[in-house]
C-alpha cells in the first residue's frame, strides 16, 4: 500500500513539473509575441513618421501595412502591383532606390557602398 502512494506521489510531481515547464514554455512564447508586435508596430510608426504624405503610405492603416508586406520569412501578400522602389520601402529587405519623379532621395547609396577597397 505505502508503494502504490510513492508511485502516486512521484506521479503527481512529474505531472507538476510537466505543467510548469509548460507554463514556462507559454510564458517565454507570449514575451516573444508581446516583443515582437512592439518591434513591428515601432517599425509602422516609424515608416508612417518618414512617408508620410508619400501617396504610397499615406493613410495606409496598421493591418495594410502588415499584410502588404513581404517579411523576411516569406509572407507575400498583395505584392503584384507594386514598383521595386516602393516594395523595397514596405520592408523587404531590399535596398530603396529613388525613382525619378518620386521625391526620394538616395543619400546613402555612397555610404552603404562596399565596393571600397579600404572596407
Amino acid at each position: 500500500m505505502q508503494q502504490i502512494q510513492v508511485q502516486m506521489q512521484q506521479a503527481q510531481e512529474q505531472t507538476q513539473a510537466r505543467l510548469k515547464a509548460i507554463e514556462t514554455e507559454q510564458n517565454f512564447q507570449n514575451q516573444q509575441q508581446i516583443a515582437c508586435y512592439r518591434g513591428i508596430t515601432g517599425v509602422y510608426e516609424c515608416l508612417q513618421h518618414v512617408y508620410d504624405g508619400h501617396p504610397y503610405f499615406a493613410g495606409r492603416s496598421f493591418a495594410d501595412f502588415i499584410t502588404h508586406t513581404q517579411w523576411p520569412e516569406g509572407r507575400p501578400y498583395d505584392r503584384q502591383g507594386e514598383s521595386s522602389s516602393h516594395a523595397a520601402r514596405a520592408g523587404d529587405g531590399v535596398t530603396a532606390r529613388a525613382e525619378p519623379g518620386d521625391g526620394a532621395t538616395d543619400d546613402t547609396d555612397d555610404f552603404m557602398r562596399t565596393d571600397d577597397p579600404e572596407v
